[in-house]
């Protein structure tokens, strides 16, 4: 940059000087400077953003990690609370529960640094809304161990918890795996190789948002089937839910059906402005 001002600077002069000729090549000069600041530009800021998406990916790799060691614990734990019988049952079940709640409290708070995370970076769609899920998830376990309520709706709403983890966590070894891959070939390739801007690098890929999409999918039709079977009417679901509670998880799911539906889209439309 310095340089192509100096050329500017000599270039003025001479055309102070009436000297157009001379003007011109030093123009051009300074034009060549300038093309060279951008491409050295252009490589440090495509290898910041190349640093600043692999220590997001670490960071969200680290507690989603933390999340699911610590839920794998808490699903251990309501399994033999959910076996006690008797007087023990009597003893322990409320006190347990409560303590296990806070653990599940953690893993919610944990999940919603990671949310943060992934907001703020703002490159995907489909990770933010999964992990928002499980962290809906994880608050309504906290409910229901408040209340004591170890039945085998919890249990499966933790085994989703630790599905969903389980999922990401895959894809993200996936998306390092990947990315490793290109890194070396760009080695080998003598530099950079391909075009867009640094802003235009997401921090995962479409393919792998999509079958993030479609695990949540999946996931929305089990906690369907597992509605219907808690419901009057394991058949038909419209007009046969009574349970207040089972209506709340109801409107829950619709909720989380049109959120699916909203990525979906934005997915789409982002590849068509393409």
């Amino acid at each position: 940059m310095e340089r192509a001002r100096k050329r500017m600077q000599q270039a003025e002069k001479q055309l102070r000087e009436d000297r157009r000729k001379e003007a011109v090549q030093e123009q051009q000069r300074a034009e060549e400077e300038l093309q060279k600041a951008i491409v050295e530009l252009e490589r440090i800021l495509m290898q910041l953003r190349e640093e600043e998406i692999e220590r997001a990916l670490v960071d969200l790799e680290t507690r989603l990690r933390r999340m699911y060691e610590w839920e794998k614990s808490i699903r251990d734990a309501t399994e033999k609370l959910a076996a006690l019988s008797g007087e023990a049952r009597d003893r322990q079940l409320e006190i347990q529960a409560n303590k296990l709640s806070i653990e599940q409290m953690k893993v919610a708070m944990e999940g919603q640094r990671a949310l943060l995370l992934l907001q703020d970076e703002g490159s995907s769609q489909a990770f933010p809304e999964a992990l928002e899920q499980v962290n809906l998830d994880a608050q309504s376990v906290v409910k229901r161990l408040v209340a004591a309520d170890v039945s085998e709706m919890t249990l499966a709403i933790e085994d989703e918890i630790l599905g969903a983890l389980e999922e990401m966590l895959e894809s993200l070894k996936q998306v390092q795996k990947q990315r490793e891959e290109e890194k070396q070939q760009k080695q080998q390739g003598g530099g950079q190789q391909g075009g867009g801007s640094p802003e235009d690098q997401p921090l995962v890929d479409k393919l792998a948002e999509l079958r993030l999409i479609k695990t949540l999918q999946l996931r929305v039709n089990r906690r369907t089937d597992r509605l219907a079977q808690e419901s009057n009417s394991g058949n038909d679901l419209i007009g046969q839910v009574a349970d207040p509670r089972l209506l709340e998880e109801l409107k829950a799911l619709s909720d989380r059906q049109q959120k699916i539906q909203d990525v979906t889209r934005e997915i789409l439309l982002e590849k068509a402005k393409q």
